[in-house]
């Protein structure tokens, strides 16, 4: 069993690439459940009064899904793709607290993410501000009307900043238009890539 998790800015295409990489390679398929979140429209609205329940929300259910599945594998499945990965937690909660929300945050974080696995790989899905900005446009979800640019290069960021940390199994893949276009043959060459190997 292998554990790969696709990372990338909002609206980078995530959940889409996820799934066609579940279906392309016979992986079993997580998806993330942000749309039952009570508090990411509040917190569009008013990001400092809502940031902290947000965050600590998102630990929470973010935590459980991932917990209760790996809880009890199921051996007969041949591996995962999740469309995020739970070190996305701290990158968002880094972001959006201050300093003294986030010191809290992050104690519980620590004693969290001991408890689940390690992503075999996170795919990052490196794109361009313009390009995120154009799919978030499309998609037309009235919750993401207010995010703006300037929100979007602080979590650009953060994912570089992942991409240079300890965490030694991120491989960071050029994204756009023309990459989406030809998504198959692209999973096929990360697949094949020499960083690509499970331990």
């Amino acid at each position: 069993m292998n554990y790969i998790c696709i990372e990338g800015n909002i609206g980078a295409g995530k959940t889409t690439f996820a799934k066609r990489y579940a279906e392309l390679t016979g992986r079993t398929l997580i998806l993330e459940q942000f749309s039952e979140n009570p508090f990411l429209a509040s917190f569009y609205q008013e990001p400092k009064k809502h940031a902290f329940p947000l965050e600590m929300s998102f630990l929470a259910e973010r935590f459980q899904q991932l917990n209760d599945l790996f809880s009890q594998p199921d051996l007969f499945i041949k591996g995962y793709v999740a469309d995020y990965s739970f070190y996305k937690t701290r990158l968002f909660a880094k972001i959006n607290l201050n300093e003294g929300e986030f010191h809290i945050f992050d104690r519980l974080y620590q004693v969290l993410t001991r408890q689940l696995p390690k992503p075999d790989i996170i795919i990052y899905l490196k794109s361009d501000i313009a390009y995120i900005k154009k799919n978030i446009s499309d998609r037309n979800r009235e919750i993401e009307k207010n995010i703006d640019e300037a929100y979007l290069a602080k979590v650009q960021e953060g994912y570089l900043d992942l991409c240079k940390s300890n965490i030694n199994n991120i491989l960071p893949v050029p994204y756009s238009i023309e990459y989406w276009q030809s998504m198959d043959k692209l999973i096929s060459t990360i697949e094949k890539s020499s960083a690509f190997k499970f331990k």
